[in-house]
């Protein structure tokens, strides 16, 4: 079974609440509920939460409430499908109201490659304030397309992607992922893909034309007005 969990904490620090913010009438997190539904491939969608509130919105057996102190959104994920058989687990980030569903499937079929066990998304629609901005994340793969590095700041910007936070994980990958403690690079950084690729966990990244960003700020509000 292919799982999709969205995690959802309610206490973002950089835009507090961000995830009931309002666009079009409907809240930031309900928009990639509605978007993830769309994707052909997940057979069970779940929004992984600390928040009775974030609750509310959906119906109770779309909705695992999780602990309050989880330091990742992967983490808060391993905590919702404790109790559920699956194969292949979806980390999708609850502050993407656009996100593609489209590219939701294309990252669940990178890991019918026997040598794939872990995948995520960039695009190629980068900007010069990109690289200066720490809240888009920059990731440099190499010629098979696997992450070698990300980052947050750099002045180097030769053939770096946009990172869009989304991951799909083999469960043996996931359950490895998620028994590891963080490294230095990630608490540095608060990425949490340095984990996999600190302990040695490939990344095979998924390239788009994805034209739409994450909402990290109240400033990003601006690309979806």
């Amino acid at each position: 079974m292919i799982v999709g969990v969205i995690p959802a904490r309610i206490g973002s620090t950089r835009f507090p609440r961000k995830l009931l913010y309002q666009i079009e009438g409907k809240s930031i997190i309900e928009h990639v509920f509605s978007q993830a539904q769309l994707s052909k491939k997940i057979d069970k969608l779940i929004v992984a939460t600390d928040s009775n509130e974030i609750a509310s919105l959906f119906n109770p057996s779309d909705v695992i409430l999780t602990n309050i102190s989880h330091q990742s959104g992967t983490d808060r994920v391993g905590e919702a499908v404790q109790k559920i058989d699956y194969d292949i687990i979806v980390n999708i980030q609850g502050d993407e109201p656009k996100i593609d569903p489209e590219l939701i499937d294309r990252l669940i079929e990178s890991l019918e490659d026997s040598q794939v066990g872990m995948s995520s998304l960039a695009s190629t629609i980068i900007d010069a304030k990109d690289f200066r901005d720490p809240n888009v994340v920059k990731v440099l793969i190499d010629d098979e397309n696997y992450a070698i590095k990300f980052f947050r700041e750099t002045v180097d910007k030769m053939n770096l992607l946009r990172h869009v936070g989304i991951y799909a994980f083999k469960k043996e990958i996931f359950e490895k992922f998620i028994q590891l403690s963080m490294t230095e690079n990630e608490k540095k950084l608060k990425l949490e893909q340095l984990r996999a690729l600190d302990n040695g966990i490939p990344i095979k990244i998924i390239v788009s034309d994805f034209k739409y960003r994450s909402i990290d700020v109240e400033e990003d509000l601006i690309y979806y007005q």
